[in-house]
């Protein structure tokens, strides 16, 4: 991924984007489970920038969950597996955006169906994610 100045100020406005919907998702709740709309930059930064923006969105949006509150319930069981899952889960969320948007664009028929269906699937999986099976 080359670096240009759009790559970096769309980079940063996607994360300030993230961060703002992160902390308003969090605001709305059906009963204990917050909304997350932070997919929508994400694989929008992902799919413009390369897997490698999407990788630095995930992150930002995994800080931005552990900053806000949403797994403190987790962080009292088990701070370090805690912040290890919410963060890596966020990074594969990025990756696997990014790494299906890349197989968009070079015209791999399976990859439109995978874009729709892995990148939710990385972040609501969470520390199940490994063991799910490609062809699920």
């Amino acid at each position: 991924m080359e670096k240009t100045t759009q790559c970096i100020a769309g980079g940063g406005l996607l994360a300030a984007i993230a961060a703002v919907l992160q902390f308003v998702g969090s605001a709305i709740r059906f009963g204990p489970f917050s909304v997350s709309l932070v997919l929508i930059p994400i694989v929008l930064g992902a799919a413009l920038y390369g897997w490698g923006m999407g990788c630095w969105l995930g992150l930002v949006f995994g800080a931005v969950v552990l900053l806000s509150g949403d797994a403190g319930l987790f962080l009292a069981a088990d701070p370090g597996g805690a912040i290890v899952t919410v963060l890596s889960k966020g990074i594969a969320c990025g990756a696997a955006a990014g790494l299906c948007a890349g197989g968009c664009t070079h015209g791999i028929q399976d990859f439109p169906f995978c874009c729709r269906l892995w990148p939710p699937r990385w972040s609501i999986g969470g520390c199940f994610c490994w063991a799910v099976p490609a062809h699920w």
